[in-house]
Order: structure tokens, then sequence, then C-alpha cells
């Protein structure tokens, strides 16, 4: 609740800007730092939390909340009921068991899914003691003067003081699909949200001009934030992947429970003693339920996303994790992604004179007097905050801007001085399908002597593409065509080139952008951005994963074939659309195109959603990436939106990964974790599902065939909670990379032709192999009790020997390192020693029913591990054929 004069009758969008002032105790030129202290401290940090934190203790209760533990805690009451201790004493420990490590794996996925909020961090600017600086959004006070500009994301509530053209998507908040533009004026009466047209709202997205507002509200009183706190204990949204497995588990659940129910009842008729029918029926429930299933795919999901982020690639929905591993085309941007965004000033080319143009760029001695002037004006025209530290200027905003400031002030040209006594207002910022923007010189520093401006005249200052430019220039025909000539030659080198064009025009005048013509010709302005050096690599790695990169960008088509050959590509005219001739191309011709295209080139936004849309219907699997609020329909459309760290907020907020270092070697590392995590959970499916039939199948032919139960209720739950719990866990730390080559559209398969293969194979046959063993040793007269240890033994040993052959479905086991994996080390060995505690140990021996086995029994043991994993092993031959 906020605190100063204003009554709740009073909402802030009723009151004037002078008055807002007044009751918040702020101006235009900001907060002091002592009231921003003393606000901090009463309102805290600008933070919406709406969903409640699992606290550790919440998750360890929640293990109980789990019908197989309900299950045994009943089963734990009988067995006391009854006096069976040794069977409650055994039961109790696997509920110990079970909830420790569902707790564990539990509280490690939570952990590390939280843990990737604090790799990204929304900044914003505010104006404080008079000087328009950045901060974090979450350092926001109510009273701060805030900046805001097209991109961002609106960080609280706010009552906007002025404003150039701004439009904000507000769907988040009211669902409404289409851009608000937004107004100062006082309103009247009361109205809802959505109508509200001069408050601005956190959470929602700046799509175009910008504004200067006040923070009214901050955190969970901001309107955002009250909605947040309804929805606070929603559940959480599973992966379509979570959903599918989550179903069969049910399914699979449903179809073991009535096998236990036919076995418990034949058990009953056979003469079996029901209380132990009971036991065993519950330890057969139990073991085939896959209820640590769901949990171990989040955890190899959490385990694979906080490895990523480290590698500075952010997953902001769950959901991308899956579909990173299956992306078949990229298509990319060049500048920061293949480029190392790095713009570096190559040439300054002011046109005095159209015959003698000018194109040297002197290091040494700085500007010329007419590069001087070019270079004022182009400093005019850019959005960039000067931030003053120890005397010196800090420059900071888009990146070619803050390029273009850095190099001019190294030539005496500095945008400080440029700025001091003139006025200039941007009308519209950069837009990419104008390829231009728009800024107004009101008045101008005459000691620059760059332009004479009347009293009565204003300057329309363009800068942007220069084709578009020259185009509306007062130019004749045949020297536009010399000048675009050129443009092309420069551009055939590999640079990035802009072009300045300015009109003087009345001080109350205004022309429709339609209407632009006859425009002065400024000169032009060129950059060189060097590949990245791990580019090249990064691509070949890309290629060998089966997926294919396509250059899309705004820039010159020489442009960009001059990249793509330093990238080592072959490239022709053939290989490359731009956007003209995109446009005048049928669907059907594109389509037919597409497969032999690697450059797009001069598209903008809305070409881009199209190419994307083209290649999800000839069936691939689409990355795309952006970074400006134009981008924000293709990374959305795309099935893995990729957000570039240095990019606006609103291409963050659709995006499904953001690239922390705009590196194109972050992007091949995210197709790699992607296939790492659908790989890790294919094989933790192939774990916990091949082994549910062991049982079923070796006490189900025992009472088919009235012999005596091989294994006890105690020796099934002691197997399946003290040996494939272990290593179960390990799987989601795999970092075998056998998947890197293979075909995109295979990794999307979970249940591919080689799971199921392997299910039916470890599963089935191995349970076969251990029937029959079961069968062969009971008709020729081994005592019941040894017999029972060897099974026991059996099945509990290659439950946990197998899952070293798992770890790599491509390559045999004897030919990776098997113990490279700690986690999978420890299980195991976890698993191995509680084992033969239980063969050996006496007291253990008791609870059991074991007997102590000698070492002929133990090599035949040791057989029927390596019989299994043989299986195993067999199976991966035949796929790797």
């Amino acid at each position: 609740m906020n605190l100063f004069d204003k009554t709740e009758n009073q909402p802030w969008y009723s009151i004037g800007s002078k008055e807002i002032f007044e009751i918040l105790k702020t101006s235009e030129g900001g907060l002091l730092e002592k009231e921003i202290i003393s606000r901090r401290q009463r309102y805290g940090p600008n933070v919406i939390d709406g969903k409640k934190q699992k606290t550790a203790w919440s998750i360890f209760l929640s293990q109980f909340k789990s019908p197989l533990i309900f299950i045994l805690v009943i089963a734990a009451v009988i067995a006391l009921f009854l006096k069976e201790f040794s069977d409650a004493i055994v039961i109790i420990m696997a509920i110990t068991v079970n909830t420790l490590l569902g707790f564990y794996q539990e509280y490690k996925a939570e952990k590390s899914l939280d843990k990737l909020k604090e790799y990204l961090q929304e900044k914003i600017r505010v104006i404080r003691h008079g000087r328009e600086i950045e901060i974090d959004v979450k350092e926001l006070v109510v009273g701060d003067m805030v900046h805001i500009v097209s991109g961002n994301r609106i960080p609280a509530d706010l009552r906007i003081i002025k404003e150039k053209n701004l439009n904000i998507d507000e769907s988040i908040l009211t669902g409404e699909s289409l851009p608000v533009k937004k107004h100062s004026s006082v309103i009247s009466g009361l109205v809802p949200v959505s109508e509200r047209k001069n408050m601005l709202f956190g959470g929602t997205l700046a799509v175009q001009g910008d504004g200067l507002a006040v923070v009214t509200e901050v955190g969970a009183d901001s309107e955002f934030g009250k909605i947040a706190e309804l929805v606070g204990t929603a559940s959480e949204t599973k992966t379509p992947l979570q959903k599918s497995i989550g179903k069969f588990a049910w399914l699979l659940t449903f179809i073991l429970g009535l096998l236990v129910a036919v076995i418990f009842l034949n058990g009953i008729r056979s003469g079996q003693p029901a209380v132990d029918m009971f036991f065993i029926a519950v330890a057969l429930a139990v073991g085939a339920i896959p209820e640590g299933l769901p949990i171990a795919l989040t955890a190899v999901f959490a385990v694979g996303v906080e490895r990523l982020a480290k590698k500075n690639g952010v997953v902001r929905k769950l959901i991308a994790a899956e579909a990173l591993g299956s992306a078949s085309v990229i298509i990319t941007d060049k500048t920061g992604t293949l480029t190392q965004g790095v713009m570096k000033l190559a040439q300054i080319i002011p046109i005095e004179n159209i015959s003698n143009i000018s194109i040297s760029l002197n290091k040494k001695t700085g500007f010329s007097k007419e590069q001087k002037k070019l270079a004022s004006l182009a400093l005019m025209g850019i959005q960039v905050l000067v931030t003053e530290v120890d005397k010196k200027f800090i420059y900071s905003g888009r990146p070619l801007e803050v390029s273009l400031a850095n190099e001019c002030a190294l030539r005496g040209v500095k945008l400080e001085n440029i700025r001091k006594n003139s006025v200039t207002q941007e009308i519209d910022s950069f837009n990419p399908s104008r390829r231009f923007s728009i800024h107004e010189i009101i008045s101008m520093n005459r000691d620059l002597d760059i332009l004479s401006l009347r009293s009565k005249e204003k300057i329309l200052l363009l800068f942007g593409a220069p084709e578009v430019l020259i185009s509306k220039s007062k130019l004749k025909s045949d020297q536009k065509q010399i000048l675009l000539q050129k443009i092309n030659e420069m551009a055939n080198s590999g640079e990035l080139i802009l072009a300045v064009a300015y009109k003087k025009v009345s001080l109350s005048g205004k022309i429709s952008v339609n209407e632009y013509k006859n425009f002065s010709l400024g000169g032009f302005i060129s950059f060189s951005d060097p590949i990245r050096p791990e580019a090249v690599e990064a691509l070949n790695r890309i290629k060998m994963a089966g997926v294919k990169t396509i250059i899309a960008t705004g820039d010159h088509k020489g442009t960009a074939m001059a990249l793509a050959r330093q990238l080592g590509w072959q490239v022709s005219d053939e290989k490359v659309i731009d956007g003209i001739e995109f446009d005048n191309m049928s669907e059907e011709d594109l389509k037919s195109r597409l497969p032999n295209i690697n450059i797009f080139a001069r598209v903008n936004p809305e070409q881009k959603l199209k190419i994307v849309k083209l290649y999800k219907s000839l069936g691939e699997s689409v990355a795309m990436t952006g970074d400006g609020v134009n981008d924000a329909p293709s990374l959305k459309e795309a099935d893995i939106g990729i957000a570039v760290g240095s990019g606006t907020d609103v291409a963050k907020s659709v995006a499904d990964l953001v690239l922390l270092d705009n590196n194109i070697k972050t992007i091949v590392l995210a197709i790699e974790e992607g296939r790492h995590i659908m790989g890790n959970i294919k094989k933790t499916i192939v774990y916990l599902l091949a082994n549910v039939l062991d049982g079923i199948l070796i006490v189900g032919s025992a009472i088919l065939g009235d012999w005596p139960l091989p294994l006890l209720a105690t020796q099934i739950l002691w197997i399946n909670f003290f040996t494939d719990s272990f290593p179960a866990v390990a799987f989601a730390f795999e970092r075998e990379q056998e998947n890197i080559k293979e075909s995109p559209k295979n990794i999307k398969k979970v249940f591919d032709s080689e799971v199921k293969t392997l299910l039916a194979g470890v599963g089935l046959g191995t349970s076969l192999i251990l029937c029959l063993v079961y069968v062969i040793l009971q008709n020729i007269g081994v005592n019941i009790d040894t017999l029972r240890t060897f099974i026991f033994a059996s099945l509990g040993l290659y439950t946990l020997v197998v899952a070293f052959s798992l770890r790599n479905f491509k390559m045999p086991i004897w030919s990776y390192n098997i113990f490279s994996n700690k986690y999978m080390v420890v299980g195991v060995g976890l698993g191995v020693i509680m084992m033969i505690l239980g063969i050996y140990f006496p007291p253990l021996q008791q609870l059991l029913k074991t007997q102590s086995l000698s070492w002929q029994w133990m090599i035949g043991v040791v057989g029927m591990v390596a019989v299994n994993v043989a299986v195993a092993e067999i199976i991966k031959k035949f796929f790797r054929k």
C-alpha cells in the first residue's frame, strides 16, 4: 500500500503531473540518494514473486503424498499388527530410502530451476539527482523517474509525464492483442485497467516510441503483482514429454496392477498363506509402479538446463529443453552471433560534391572538416545514454550506436559536446521494415558549425539503410546510380553501411513518412565487424549434427555474402534471396528454393516470420535468433526462440532461450545439451521400466507352476529401494555424447525403436532367463532358502550393473570409461554394498531370510550378471549396425 498523501478514491490516472510530483515528493530531475534509501527500506525491492517458493520442509512432506508411500505405510501398519516385525522393519526402511531419494531429486531440481533466475537481470534507465543512469529494475523505488524506450519491459506501475508515440503491448495484463497508444493527459472518473491510457503497468512491453514516467507502485503493490499473488498457488506447467510419460506410467501401473491382482488371487487359490500373499502383492505392486520416473525426468531437465546456464545459455521455459536437441534448421542474424559484435568505424564518407567522394578515414589526425560535420549529424541521430563517472564519460545503449560514439570521441567529436546547448528528440526509432530512424533537431550548438538553423526551422534527420535514403534524396537519377554502385562495392567487402540524410522544415510543420523526399544526403558511415574466431568451428559442429544454418539479415546482400565466404561457405547468387525478390515470389516457388538457400538479405521482420513458417511447413524444427522488438513474432513462431543477451526485453520475454554472450557457439552448446537431456531421459526410462516385470514374471511363474515363492516380499522391497533407486538418480548427470551426430528428427522420439527393443530385451529377456534358471534349479532340488538368496542376489546385482551398459546406447561397454560418471559409480557402489550386507550381514539375513552364499554360488551370480549385461550389449550392437 502506498503511504503518500493520496486517498484511495483518487487514482493516479486522475491526477495531473504537477500534483503527482507534490504527492510523491519528486521531480523530473529525480530523487536524491538519501530519499532513495529511505523509500527502499519502506517498500522493499521491486520484486514480484507470485509463485510460492517450495521450502525444503514442504518438499520433504510432499513425498508422503505419493500413492506408493501410502501403500507402504498401510502395509507397515498391518505388518506390525500381525507382529510380522521383520517385514515391518524392511518396509519402514524402504519408506525412508524412497522418501529421502525423492526429496533429494526434487529439491535439487527445484533449486536448479530457481537458480536460472539469477542469470537474467533486467536494467532500466532512470533519472536520479538530475542525471540519467541505468539500474537494475529491482532497485526502483516509488517516485523514481523512468525513461522508457522501445523494447523495454515496464518495470513497475508508472504514471506517464511525457511521451512520444508510445505504444504498449498490454496483452499479458488485459488480453488485448493490439498495442495500446498511450498519452499523458488526466483521465476523469473510475475506469478499468485497460482504459488507463496514461498509466504503464509492470510486466507489459514498450513496442514503439519513448516516454518519461514516474513510479507509483512497485512489487506486489503493482497491478501485475496483485494478479501474481492470486495465482501464486497455481501448479507448475509440465512439458508435453512429462505429460505423455506421466500418462504412460499410469497406464503401465493399471496393467501391472491387474497382473499383481491375478497373482495374488492365484496364490490364494493354490494354497499360499494369505498373509504372505498380501505382502508379496504389496511388494510386487510397489516394485512395478514406476512412480520415481516423473521426479527422475524433472531432475534430468533441471540438471541439463543448469549446466547450459553455466555456459551462457539460459532456458526460460522448460519445454525448450525438449526441443533444443531436435532443431533441424537455425535461422540467425549475423551481427553479434556470427560476428564479434564490436563495430569498428571503417569509413566516413561525406558528400559535399558528388564527383569527389572522400573515402579515407585518417586515424592519426582525426576527422576532416566535412567528416566532422557528418559525424556530428550522425551522433544527433542516436539514442545513447551518457554517464559521467570519475570525470570520464561512459556510453551505453545499442552496440552499434555506442561504437559510433566511442569511435567519434577518439577523433575529437564527442557526443556530450554535441548535445550541449542542442535540443533533439527521437520521432521514431529504427524500424526494420522502414530501415531508418527519424530525429528532429530543434536547436543546435552554434559552436559546432554544422548547419545553420533559423528561428522557425527544425531539421528532420534520417539515419539508416543507404539505398533507402538515396531514394529519398534530391540527387539526380544518374548520381543515385553511381552511389548505389559504390555502396555495392563497399558491401561486397563485408562492411555494414549506413547513411545520413537531412532536411530543413518549418518548426510547426508535419510531414508524413510516406511523403519524405528531396532530402540532402549527408554521406555514408561504414563499420567493420570481424567474425568470431570460434564461429567456423561452431558452424561445422552444427553441420555435423545434421542441422542447417541460415543467415537472415537486414544487411545488404553483398555484406552478408562477404561474411559467409569468411565463414568458409560456398555461396553464389543462386543461394541468396533478398527482400525485394522474396516479396515477388509465390509461396510454392519459395518452398522449392528453400533447400538450396543459405542467405536471406535485406529482409524485414514480417519476411522473417514468413521464412520461419515456410520451414516449419516443410517439417523442419526451427530455431530462430533475434534481438529487437520486431523479432518477437518470429521468435514466438519458431519451435525454439533464441534471444541474444544484448537484445530488448520484448525479445527476451517471448524467447525460450537467452544467450548471455550473443555467441553462435552457445547455440551449438544448447543443441548438444538438448540432445544430452533427451538421451539421458531415454536412458532413465529404459533403466527404470526395464526391470518392472522381473518380480511379476518370476513370482507369477512360480505360482502357476505350483512351486515355492522364489522371492519374499522383504527381498523384493530391498531390491526395489536399495539397488535401482541409486543409479536412477545418476542418469541426470550423464555426459556421454553418443547422439550428437544423430538426425534431429530421431532426437524428439523418446519411445523410438531402440528404446522399445531395449525395454523388451533387457526387461522381458532377462526376466525369462532368470525364470528359466529358477525352474531348472528348483527341479534339481536346490534348497529353497539358498535358491531364494541366489535369485535375490542375481536380480539385485544385475539390475545395478546393467546401468553401466545403459550409459551409452551407441558404444559397447568396453569402449568407454564406465567409471567417468562419479554419481553412477557411487550409486551402484551403494547398491552393491546394500546387496552384500543383505546376503552376509547376520541381522539383515534374519530380516530378509537370506543365507550366506558360497564362492561357487557367487560365481553363478556373476555369471547371471554377465549374461544379462550381454543381452543389453547384443541389442545395442544390433542397432549400431
